[in-house]
């Protein structure tokens, strides 16, 4: 599976805000919006925070998963008494037109994020989502000391001087690029039930300072457009206005909009530029889609190339396994050959039950660019070898080859809780369980020694790859998604042989589904390059060079 894997669930800011505040039903209202704007900050950093916040190693460990890993359901992560300390201005927002925005002060935030989606368990992305609004964070502010946000836009500031405040924000999620998964945030976020509790606070404009003194509010807002509307500002606050250094004012319910005043977040909200502001955000589709694509055919696709991939590495360890495999002495004196020595004739391997059970990360393979092919958990394999060519007489070598493509290998493999992975990437299959047969058709090189096709390659044909009940999961490294395969048959080339070439096809039924692979048309290997390919393996003892498959009978 691709790296589909970059699920964002980054918290956005609120717009610039225009606010001219002359009356109190003016400073209620631009404090409301300021505040959305704060909110949208405190959001921001919290996400953003590597000590304590949802970025923290501590808080990622603990997530929480409502349903099986690698199917739907939702992740929880949960951030406690995080305490956010700014003692000089620091930009926590960059628009593509070049608009900062600022904060500075402290505040004490707990929150809760919840992801609905895909549980892929990854390290960093432990969900991804599978709808525009699949992402929610609750936050509670705890405590606050002097916290501003800045825009460069404009001078109003509203300073959270101390008290407490609670809010949910949902970020609009939009279509990643590279994916089609609603992977990346967008500023069009909606806020709800924002209320303070008591609470103190500095409006700063242009050329006045009010305190203000808040008993309560609620508030809910649209950040651009989403599920609350369009640069929408609804709800009401309790506060007390006054100038520094005058007495205490009488507290006061706004119903929000105040009078003179529209319901809107922004007064200078215009739709297209509040889309150039986040228009260069990296991996964002275009045109820009909130459509989430779904992600089935990709997890086919990676259990598909990860099947092909595991059968051939089980052939290939089967092929030196010296316990119970094709290389053990049981199973070479019981060879059963067609011919006579000298002569051309046929040589069959068999494998009866060969039971394995491999440590976590045991290395099955080693390449020519030091990439381990690693097993963990069990297997049961039976199957046949069988090879065409002139017969030796002697039973750990039985036949020569006649040619490059003169082997054959058929495996009937089950097995349970059972890992391939690599030591290159996190890219790797579990089988929970089930059964899998397949023909391996690999093809052999000339030997510099002998000049006799004797030395294995990777390079290899695939015929009637099938699972039986496979419950599987495909690793990446944004985590791992299930599948369940209850039938299909698959194709494919690994490397080159005649016309075909990285090739894979044929189709499976995954989840209930038939579905045909690969879907992209990348083939086998989306990241295949035939000198890489060569590379991986060519360094093998006794190879001729140039690699060749012409040789001697």
């Amino acid at each position: 599976m691709p790296a589909v894997v970059r699920a964002a669930v980054a918290v956005v800011l609120a717009a610039p805000l225009g606010c001219g505040l002359f009356a109190g039903d003016q400073v209620a209202m631009g404090a409301a919006r300021l505040t959305v704007r704060n909110v949208g900050a405190i959001a921001t950093l919290v996400n953003d925070d590597t000590a304590c916040g949802f970025k923290s190693p501590a808080v990622l460990a603990a997530v929480e998963y409502d349903g099986a890993l690698g199917r739907t359901g939702t992740a929880t992560l949960r951030v406690l008494d995080c305490r956010i300390e700014l003692p000089e201005e620091k930009v926590i927002r960059t628009t593509c037109l070049g608009e900062e925005t600022r904060a500075r002060g402290t505040v004490v935030v707990n929150a809760v994020r919840r992801v609905h989606g895909l549980l892929s368990g990854g390290a960093e992305t432990p969900a991804i989502p599978d709808a525009p609004d699949a992402v929610s964070v609750e936050l509670e502010v705890t405590a606050a000391a002097g916290f501003r946000v800045a825009d460069s836009t404009g001078p109003e500031t509203l300073e959270f001087t101390d008290g407490t405040l609670t809010a949910v924000v949902r970020p609009g999620l939009a279509a990643a690029a590279d994916s089609g998964a609603c992977a990346i945030a967008t500023p069009n976020a909606q806020f709800s039930a924002v209320q303070y509790g008591a609470s103190h606070l500095r409006l700063h404009t242009e050329r006045l300072d009010f305190l203000l003194e808040v008993t309560g509010s609620s508030l809910d807002a649209q950040n651009g457009r989403g599920p609350g509307g369009e640069n929408a500002l609804t709800g009401s606050i309790t506060l007390a206005i006054r100038a520094p250094f005058e007495p205490p004012a009488p507290s006061r319910r706004f119903a929000l909009p105040t009078r003179g005043e529209d319901a809107v977040l922004d007064p200078d909200y215009d739709a297209a530029r509040f889309k150039e502001r986040y228009a260069c955000t990296e991996n964002l589709a275009q045109p820009e889609s909130t459509q989430c694509a779904d992600l089935a055919p990709r997890v086919v696709d990676g259990a598909a190339r990860l099947t092909i991939k595991l059968l051939g590495s089980l052939a290939a360890a089967m092929n030196a396994d010296h316990d119970c495999g094709f290389a053990s002495d049981a199973v070479q004196q019981a060879a059963v050959v067609t011919g006579t020595a000298g002569g051309a004739g046929t040589a069959t391997q068999t494998l009866s039950r060969c039971v394995k059970s491999y440590r976590e990360g045991s290395t099955v393979a080693t390449d020519c660019q030091r990439v381990r092919t690693l097993f963990s958990g069990g297997l049961e394999v039976s199957g046949t070898k069988v090879i065409h060519g002139t017969l030796t007489g002697n039973p750990q070598a039985p036949a020569i080859p006649a040619d490059d493509q003169s082997v054959t290998i058929t495996l009937d493999a089950t097995f349970t809780d059972f890992h391939l992975g690599t030591s290159a990437d996190d890219t790797g299959l579990t089988v929970t369980s089930g059964r899998l047969q397949g023909v391996v058709h690999p093809r052999t090189a000339r030997a510099e020694s002998s000049g006799q096709c004797a030395i294995s390659s990777p390079i290899a044909r695939f015929d009637n790859v099938q699972w039986t009940d496979g419950e599987l999961r495909v690793h990446s490294a944004a985590g791992a998604l299930a599948v369940t395969v209850a039938a299909g048959t698959l194709q494919a080339v690994n490397g080159a042989i005649g016309a075909e070439e990285n090739a894979l096809s044929g189709t499976l039924r995954a989840d209930g589904v038939d579905r045909s692979v690969p879907s992209d048309g990348n083939g086998l290997n989306p990241d295949y390059g035939a000198e890489a390919f060569e590379a991986a393996w060519s360094c093998a003892q006794d190879l001729a060079l140039p690699v060749s498959f012409t040789c001697n009978p």
